[in-house]
């Protein structure tokens, strides 16, 4: 009979073991905790005391693995996108910066080459200026150097008074006129036999007027006047052989003469018919003269 008192007290003791379990559930869900934390509580104290006496509980309906925290990998996920997020911002901003510097060095790089180029541009047109000025200087003194003595005051007068600055334009010397690429002085003031008037003529690098066209005639005609009766001015004009020649040396062809018997110097008359102003006229009659030369071309 003892085998039956035996189990009978083991029902007993597992009966107060499950008593004495519930009670312990019950009095821990008495105490005053927060809802999350008594549940927590009461459920590891259970599966606690069912362990002890050997009975399985099953699993709260609650408590499944997708509760039971986030899994290991996630943090470790999330970390990296975060990192990965940042490293491509920092990328692009460096990007972005590069771009904007490689920006600002072309705009500089730009503005220098625009620089250059003006810069080369002025160089190319003060280079030609100088060269203007040099092939003008070289011109200039090819014109003076005809002259044995240059007359400077009569080509190149002063321009002003402050500067003493000289400008060598004038075609003519001063008190000559200039007509059609030559220069013709009309002396007044004293009369010459016709060879004396040649002469003088020749000393101020000139010669006695030549007159090869009817317009040239014209100008003689209309810068004479009377000064006597019969009275007029010698030209280059003298007969050699019964053959009138200009002072070149070239034959007279025609001419607009009034008269041309007996004598053999010829010299203008004032008159109103222009295209008969010649008379034929001792040597050694003393006359006026025309002289004349080749206008000087400066280089513009």
């Amino acid at each position: 009979m003892y085998p039956d008192t035996l189990a009978s007290e083991t029902g007993n003791m597992e009966d107060e073991v499950c008593y004495s379990s519930v009670s312990f559930v019950k009095s821990e869900e008495i105490k005053p905790r927060e809802e999350q934390s008594v549940e927590t509580q009461s459920e590891e104290t259970v599966y606690t005391e069912v362990k002890k006496t050997g009975i399985q509980a099953e699993p709260s309906p609650s408590q499944t693995p997708a509760d039971d925290g986030p899994l290991p990998g996630r943090p470790r996920c999330h970390r990296a996108v975060v990192a990965l997020g940042l490293l491509t911002a920092a990328l692009l901003s460096a990007l972005v910066a590069l771009v904007a510097y490689l920006q600002l060095r072309y705009e500089d790089a730009s503005i220098a080459n625009q620089r250059l180029h003006l810069k080369m541009v002025q160089l190319q047109q003060e280079k030609e200026t100088l060269r203007m000025e040099r092939d003008h200087l070289s011109m200039t003194l090819g014109v003076i150097f005809q002259f044995s003595d240059f007359p400077v005051d009569h080509y190149c007068p002063i321009s002003g008074n402050s500067t003493q600055d000289r400008k060598c334009s004038r075609p003519c010397k001063e008190g000559w006129v200039y007509y059609q690429s030559s220069c013709y002085q009309f002396i007044c003031s004293d009369d010459f036999y016709w060879e004396d008037s040649k002469n003088h003529c020749n000393k101020s690098g000139a010669h006695l007027v030549i007159i090869d066209t009817k317009e040239e005639q014209a100008f003689i005609n209309n810068h004479t006047k009377f000064y006597y009766k019969e009275y007029g001015y010698w030209i280059g004009l003298q007969k050699t052989e019964d053959k009138w020649q200009w002072v070149n040396g070239s034959e007279l062809i025609g001419g607009y003469w009034i008269t041309n018997e007996k004598h053999k110097c010829a010299a203008t008359m004032p008159s109103s018919d222009p295209l008969k102003s010649w008379k034929a006229k001792d040597c050694y009659y003393r006359y006026r003269l025309i002289c004349e030369m080749e206008a000087t071309v400066w280089p513009d």
